[in-house]
């Protein structure tokens, strides 16, 4: 089921899910920080789970944590945390009739506006009943301030029902950078051009020779690391795979089948590394095989559906790799559009380079790579000066987010 912005519902979350995260949070302000004998200025909250955090502070907790400041983060639209309200509200103890808010809410009953639903998902298109509330709604309702993880996202979920009246903070994610991954035997850095060169050779050796793929360093090598979802887009990749792969490219797919939900589209990609030997391998995901691909591979495809931010472009462009995403609005803090490169002077500081495309229309993305393909293969020195943009731009956590986040702070 989706809400009226398209986004699916989080009606998969079992009832006493949303029970056990009500308790969870009461349980924090009423007793949590007593244990730990510190009460601090600042509460950051995150996704539906702990959405209910700021509401309980606002009403249940008003008086003990008078000066406690709440932040909500959400990471994803899409999971609201929708439960039945008369449960969730038994689980916390406020049931209406004896809440013992009267006296101090008079006409203005919180508990009113604890059926947070937005207005149009009571509306033909979902009929959500008005006996749910949405975690995510009481975040947004009754936090200090709503943040997200990329400006763009910010934008928009600014233009949804949701968020009519309020700002939201985009603070761009961090990565743990190659440096701090020097124990899995990655460089911290490269010094120098030829450097970046040779490690990219070794590597991408390596990754071409352990799944069977002809050991070739002129041949393009696609990755996409990414959960076995149609959201990111696997349904796009089925489409073109076979003419990628008669364009000359290799590929590398790394994903995410744990869900057995998710198996249909893993025998899929079993089956074509089967047929497509040499040429087409597909890789269980692991964090040591997440990362190994990036550091071999040329072309990064991430054809999102939808992201908040995404992670998997910065940890890949820091290897050098060239990021093939879908036109969404999240991705502008982290990627600039080829067309706009060498356009304005310094216009790509903080970010990387790569090459857009309009998400669902898997034609258009297979001439994008169709693009990226013959850059590769006919200007090296073009190439190469968007692999330096792309592995010497700082995603850590040091650079921006961090200090994004104590501004906040310090604000509240």
């Amino acid at each position: 089921m989706r809400d009226s912005t398209g986004e699916p519902v989080d009606f998969r979350v079992e009832n006493r899910s949303g029970g056990r995260f009500a308790v969870f949070c009461d349980a924090l302000l009423q007793k949590g920080l007593d244990v730990t004998g510190y009460v601090p200025t600042v509460c950051h909250c995150n996704d539906w789970q702990t959405a209910l955090i700021p509401f309980l502070q606002k009403t249940k907790y008003c008086r003990r944590y008078r000066e406690l400041k709440t932040v909500y983060t959400i990471h994803f639209y899409g999971y609201k945390g929708i439960f039945p309200k008369k449960e969730m509200l038994s689980q916390l103890g406020m049931e209406k009739e004896d809440c013992r808010f009267c006296i101090t809410c008079k006409e203005d009953c919180v508990l009113d506006r604890t059926d947070l639903l937005n207005k149009t998902a009571r509306g033909e298109l979902v009929p959500i009943p008005p006996s749910l509330m949405s975690c995510m709604r009481a975040g947004i309702e009754f936090a200090d301030v709503v943040t997200t993880v990329s400006r763009g996202y910010a934008k928009e979920l600014e233009s949804y029902p949701d968020f009519a009246g309020v700002e939201v903070v985009g603070i761009r994610n961090g990565i743990i950078t190659m440096k701090e991954r020097m124990g899995s035997g990655f460089p911290s850095g490269f010094s120098s051009s030829d450097e970046r060169k040779a490690y990219k050779r070794r590597s991408k050796e390596k990754l071409q020779r352990e799944p069977g793929l002809e050991v070739n360093a002129d041949t393009p090598v696609i990755c996409m690391v990414s959960r076995l979802a149609i959201e990111k887009g696997m349904e796009l990749v089925r489409n073109i795979l076979q003419f990628l792969l008669d364009e000359g490219a290799q590929m590398v797919l790394v994903g995410d089948d744990s869900d057995r939900v998710r198996r249909p589209y893993a025998a899929y990609f079993e089956r074509v590394a089967g047929a497509e030997a040499g040429r087409f391998a597909y890789r269980p995901f692991s964090e040591e095989t997440e990362y190994h691909t990036y550091a071999g591979a040329d072309i990064l495809l991430m054809p999102s559906l939808s992201e908040a931010c995404g992670t998997t472009q910065m940890n890949a462009m820091q290897f050098g790799v060239i990021p093939v995403v879908s036109m969404l609005s999240a991705f502008k803090d982290t990627v600039l559009d080829y067309k706009d490169y060498r356009q304005e002077e310094n216009a790509y500081q903080g970010r990387g380079i790569g090459f857009y495309a309009y998400k669902d229309d898997c034609w258009v993305f297979l001439e994008v790579l169709k693009k990226v393909l013959k850059i590769f293969r006919t200007d090296s020195e073009e190439w190469d000066a968007i692999c330096e943009i792309c592995s010497g731009t700082d995603f850590s956590w040091k650079n921006k987010a961090v200090l994004g986040y104590l501004q906040l702070y310090n604000g509240l």
